[in-house]
């Protein structure tokens, strides 16, 4: 059985009991908006922030199929539009973090990490001069997260698991280990039953309140769960630009599919383009060891146009988005992947 110790990095807060350990910070309350959400696991780091210039050097991390982004290093967020580098090899977090500059931001834009690990995609976009939700329901990589993001104060952090319910309490499985796998259900072989916390629930819709229309983009990577987290955020009543949502697998353990969550979404009057992976070699990233599995990219472009959708991530946008998108692809090198971008 898992011990877990954490220490008083979150202010604002009382202790919980969890199953196996002292994790604490437990919410006095639900928020009933983004703006009055201080109570409980949320915690907006102090510093100064953000220069696009003060993205911290990149560390090892994997978010879903976007895992390339390790090795590429850092991005530089001056460049506009696009990378200056003609061959840029694609990852999800390169492709998406390089569609903005700075002066495509403006005051009040939000961006939603959800599954946020260990902060690489919050720092990018906070360092374009978004304001940033970083939702980590994980206990241990919740502890790194607020130590990483600490010098931007455009980024809050949230300790809850984002559902399409609200719930005071729910297990959420995690690894010691590995830290990118962590998940609501026992979907992976690297996790057991011995090793969670009870977290609470919550849908974005009920957390942003009023300030869910000032959403922008929205990244999701939560194991499996993502169909759960949009359909939190009724998208009928606010549409987001842009939505990369990791899908593979681990999704059966939830009931959907990919093309479920692509129906889904595009229900809503998006598009769908999809990175597409060969399942990884080697097991998942290890924060002891920093290695990290193989991926291959087999297939990036139109979601309709790949034949086996295996593992990756899904990129929604709206239609007058798709020339913007095209274009920037040029700046990518795909290596021997199948490409459909029309």
């Amino acid at each position: 059985m898992i011990k877990l110790l954490v220490h008083g990095v979150r202010r604002r807060s009382r202790a919980a009991r969890t199953r196996f350990g002292h994790w604490s910070d437990r919410a006095s309350s639900r928020p009933s908006d983004a703006e009055t959400a201080a109570p409980g696991r949320v915690h907006t780091t102090q510093g100064v922030a953000s220069k696009p210039d003060s993205v911290p050097n990149e560390v090892p991390i994997v978010t879903g199929a976007s895992a390339p982004a390790a090795k590429d290093g850092p991005v530089s967020v001056e460049t506009p539009g696009v990378p200056k580098e003609p061959d840029v090899a694609f990852s999800a977090f390169t492709f998406l973090t390089t569609l903005f500059s700075s002066a495509d931001v403006r005051a009040g834009d939000l961006m939603l990490d959800v599954g946020a690990q260990r902060g690489q995609f919050s720092r990018a976009f906070a360092a374009l001069g978004f304001e940033v939700f970083a939702f980590e329901a994980s206990p241990p990589n919740y502890e790194e997260l607020v130590k990483i993001v600490e010098p931007f104060t455009s980024i809050t952090t949230v300790n809850r698991a984002v559902m399409d319910v609200d719930t005071d309490e729910v297990p959420f499985y995690f690894s010691s280990e590995f830290i990118g796998i962590n998940s609501l259900k026992l979907n992976s072989s690297h996790l057991n039953e011995d090793e969670f916390a009870l977290v609470e629930g919550v849908r974005l819709a009920s957390f942003l309140g009023e300030r869910a229309s000032a959403v922008r983009v929205i990244k999701t990577d939560i194991e499996g769960a993502d169909l759960l987290a949009l359909k939190g955020f009724d998208l009928a009543e606010h549409q987001p630009e842009l939505i990369l949502s990791e899908y593979g697998g681990r999704s059966a353990a939830f009931g959907y599919s990919a093309v479920d969550l692509v129906e889904y979404v595009s229900s809503f009057g998006y598009e769908a383009w999809c990175s597409n992976y060969e399942s990884g070699t080697g097991l998942p990233y290890s924060a002891a060891t920093g290695v990290q599995a193989s991926v291959q990219l087999k297939f990036f472009g139109r979601f309709a146009e790949c034949e086996s959708p295996n593992w990756g991530d899904v990129l929604f946008f709206k239609p007058h988005w798709r020339r913007r998108l095209q274009a920037h692809t040029q700046r990518f090198s795909f290596g021997d992947a199948q490409t459909a971008l029309r």
